[in-house]
């Protein structure tokens, strides 16, 4: 069973801050544009971009870290010496407003002038290739206007049709009371031409495996990918994470249960966790309603609650809940556990949206999520820099926000 997702599914904002999600899609897009510009050369079968030298025949936008208003102006020029340049210059400087990509809207990706694309353009957007995709349909059309209004013949290209697939993560992941054996995943880097937009690429993040044999709710399932698609392109995210020696690794046996004497180590690695940078509502779209002692306990509220305690659960070396979406004696139990040795004002069995013991859970949650992946194997190809860098509250923030967008766009 395969799930694929656009990354403003798995990176939202609202609740991300615009921010951080600004630092995630530049990242993400780069890896993107990077992989489908050599398919795209594989395609033309030429392998230089103008202006290196200036007798080449494709353009890519951000090719070659210069301003791309000035090297698409010099492109169509250099190819288009009877092109009215006054009036060119003219609306291009009128119409020079960034997308929420930042990119400018009558710039495409890639443009040739000779065959096998020649005269066409295309243009590289998060999406789904049968799902409609406005942003693109939106830079497309910013693209003819300008070509038409200078009566230049670029019209969006239909013969260059990619169907990229790479592999970032395929393992074995087990998560406790969702799952009865260990289940093997493989999350891949897909993109493919849209079905009804000429001259529109569109990637996404996709999970394949048997989900039958578990119990998660589509937004585990999202948050899953965020993590991992974070863990794997955002790598100097995972070595920020405070883990004391005493924290025991998800694959181990705990080597103890807390007792009363000994929660203050515990309680200082809630204190040391960074705070995440969210917008203020973050936690409480997470969960629907409470959890616990006489909540709403929604099955799927109920459900992340259930997974986010069984990182206390192994924890403290007791059994792990079942993923069952009832919040019964032992889910309520566990709430009470939690909050005791967190040291909580309230101990009263119940998560509340927004609460303290829902950002305790939160960072149980992602602390064990950062042990699960911090080994994980990194393809040679992953960009491992990014200025200025997230930080490491900002995996508790985006862990938050896969949760809070339930998976939806």
């Amino acid at each position: 069973m395969k799930f694929c997702f656009p990354p403003h599914v798995l990176f939202s904002s609202p609740p991300l801050s615009k921010t951080l999600q600004g630092k995630i899609f530049f990242k993400i897009g780069k890896f993107a544009e990077d992989h489908i510009a050599d398919d795209y050369q594989k395609f033309t079968g030429r392998k230089d971009w103008y202006p290196k030298p200036i007798t080449a025949d494709d353009f890519r936008d951000g090719s070659q870290q210069l301003s791309a208003k000035t090297l698409y102006f010099s492109f169509l020029v250099e190819k288009n010496p009877g092109v009215d340049k006054a009036k060119l210059e003219e609306l291009m400087n009128q119409r020079a407003i960034s997308g929420p990509d930042g990119q400018i809207v009558y710039i495409p990706d890639f443009i040739s002038e000779k065959s096998p694309a020649a005269k066409r353009f295309y243009e590289v957007k998060p999406g789904i290739a049968n799902e409609r995709n406005e942003a693109g349909e939106t830079k497309i059309a910013s693209v003819r206007a300008l070509m038409q209004d200078v009566d230049l013949p670029y019209k969006p290209g239909a013969l260059f049709k990619p169907t990229g697939k790479h592999e970032l993560y395929k393992q074995t992941i087990y998560i406790p009371g969702a799952m009865i054996l260990p289940l093997p995943i493989t999350v891949t880097f897909e993109y493919q031409r849209h079905d009804k937009i000429d001259g529109l690429i569109v990637y996404s993040f996709c999970i394949d495996a048997d989900f039958k044999k578990t119990l998660l709710a589509a937004a585990l399932i999202v948050a899953i990918v965020a993590i991992i698609v974070l863990a794997v392109l955002f790598p100097e995210l995972l070595k920020e994470i405070p883990l004391p020696p005493w924290f025991p690794s998800p694959a181990s046996t705990p080597a103890f249960g807390l007792a009363p004497a000994n929660v203050q180590p515990f309680r200082n690695l809630l204190a040391s966790y960074p705070a995440p940078r969210t917008v203020p509502d973050m936690r409480a779209r997470a969960l629907t309603g409470s959890v616990g002692a006489g909540g709403r306990n929604a099955p799927d509220d109920v459900q992340i609650v259930q997974f986010l305690l069984n990182a206390w659960q192994g924890l403290v070396r007791s059994p792990f809940l079942e993923l069952d979406g009832i919040a019964g004696p032992l889910t309520r139990g566990a709430i009470v556990a939690v909050q005791q040795a967190a040291g909580l004002r309230y101990v009263d069995g119940r998560v509340d949206p927004g609460g303290p013991t829902l950002e305790v859970l939160g960072k149980l949650g992602a602390i064990g999520i950062a042990m699960t992946l911090r080994n994980t194997p990194r393809s040679p190809y992953v960009m491992r820099n990014l200025y200025p860098p997230l930080m490491e509250g900002d995996l508790l923030s985006i862990f938050w926000s896969s949760l809070a967008s339930r998976g939806r766009g």
